[in-house]
């Protein structure tokens, strides 16, 4: 069982290897910004993107990263408040 679910993620990788994404929304459990780091790599430019966490210290590590390294424009930051 655990041969397939490593299959099935080596399949998802070639895939978002081969295709550019035109949008995308990340919401996980855990810490988003690794998997923000990697899906900036098939996103298509100027292409909209949404992280969402319970939490705001995640989306504040997502926000500094993007920020700092100049990959996003007109980021807005939320609290749980105003989602």
């Amino acid at each position: 069982m655990r041969h397939s679910f490593v299959m099935s993620i080596e399949l998802l990788t070639n895939y978002l290897s081969l295709t550019i994404i035109i949008r995308l929304v990340i919401a996980c459990k855990y810490r988003p910004l690794p998997i923000l780091k990697q899906a900036l790599y098939v996103l298509h430019p100027s292409s909209p993107f949404v992280v969402y966490h319970e939490f705001l210290e995640p989306l504040v590590d997502c926000y500094l990263y993007l920020q700092t390294h100049c990959l996003a424009l007109r980021m807005v930051l939320s609290d749980t408040w105003y989602r």
